[in-house]
């Protein structure tokens, strides 16, 4: 199957682009402590959740608190799979995927570089722990395998944590599985045997978050419809990409020229903002920052004070062309609010919507 095609159909739009911004994080974890420390900070919320049995008998999504959830999953000793998704206008799409990966990849490394990435655990107090490494002992394995010798070092490099004890006491018998599919009877001689500190190999979890499809979404959810013709996107101050846009109510070179020193005030504020030069009326002007999610207009129509919009309500108040950056970068860093402003200043009914 060509990758993607899953994906595509003609119900569910094409979600599979050329490309995806994809973050990936690689969380490790001791395995017999899978605790995070800031756990409790979001273990009381409540999220739509549909458990694999529910998915198999087509229920419905349930609310369950992530502790109890969490609970569920460590008494049953599950490593389990944890998709999320985000409802959009055509389904439901998943935008972020996590799974229990254990030490599959650890191992993975370890067989193709023979290089352990194994991680010292440090313990609150002095601890004794009585462990035993086993090597191959190459001086023996030699004269006792002959020819075979060198694939019989190899593939107990693989194998050695597979050896148990044989029955008769008297040496270790190794898997058939490890050993190319010989059973070889392995005597005490043929390994060197050591104590050894303790050391983990540390699980992996992997978190995959699909940034591109979660950031159009998120803008698909907070997009609004003023009319049929005029979309906006509501994004607070503090968070949306302009604070405000600045144009001049119409073609003037002395209008233009305000517009331009209220623009480099603004920026030495620290103020992103934007501009629209190409519509002829004052309400495309608007509907353009509108689509933008632009909180606040700054309209130039005299040289001395010039008309402040707010996006959402609409509402216009006469602001002198000094103050224009002050107040706009209070309302956008949430030191102010428009109601506020709008008792301060006059408000401005001149009829130019």
């Amino acid at each position: 199957m060509i990758s993607g095609t899953a994906e595509i159909s003609p119900s569910q739009k094409l979600l599979r682009l050329c490309e995806f911004t994809i973050a990936e994080i690689e969380h490790f974890v001791d395995p017999k402590d899978k605790s995070h420390p800031k756990f409790s900070t979001v273990s009381n919320l409540e999220f739509l959740m549909l458990p694999r049995a529910e998915q198999m008998t087509s229920q419905s999504a349930k609310r369950l608190c992530l502790d109890d959830v969490v609970a569920k999953i460590q008494r049953r000793g599950q490593h389990d799979c944890w998709d999320a998704e985000i409802e959009t206008s055509c389904s439901w799409i998943e935008c972020v995927g996590i799974s229990d990966r254990s030490d599959f990849d650890l191992r993975a490394q370890l067989e193709k570089s023979g290089i352990a990435l194994v991680a010292q655990e440090k313990y609150a107090e002095p601890k004794e722990v009585d462990k035993c490494v086993i090597r191959p002992n190459k001086k023996e394995l030699g004269p006792a395998f002959k020819s075979h010798h060198k694939m019989v070092v190899e593939a107990l490099k693989g194998v050695l944590g597979c050896l148990f004890r044989s029955s008769s006491g008297r040496g270790f018998v190794a898997d058939s599985r490890g050993v190319v599919g010989l059973g070889f009877d392995l005597s005490w001689s043929l390994f060197l045997v050591s104590p050894f500190g303790h050391a983990s190999r540390k699980f992996v979890t992997i978190k995959r978050s699909m940034v591109s499809i979660v950031m159009e979404k998120k803008l698909e959810h907070v997009q609004q419809n003023r009319d049929e013709a005029i979309k906006r996107f509501p994004f607070p101050p503090s968070s949306g990409p302009y604070k405000c846009a600045v144009f001049p109510l119409v073609k003037n070179k002395q209008y233009e020229d305000v517009a331009k020193r209220i623009i480099i005030t603004l920026k030495e504020a620290g103020i992103c903002l934007t501009r629209y030069t190409a519509g002829t009326s004052i309400k495309e002007k608007y509907a353009y920052a509108d689509e933008l999610g632009v909180p606040f207009a700054v309209t130039v129509d005299s040289e001395t004070s010039v008309t402040i919009r707010e996006r959402d309500s609409e509402d216009l108040i006469r602001v002198n062309v000094a103050e224009v950056a002050a107040v706009v970068k209070k309302l956008s860093n949430g030191d102010t609010t428009w109601a506020d402003i709008s008792q301060k200043y006059s408000a401005h009914t001149s009829g130019i919507l």
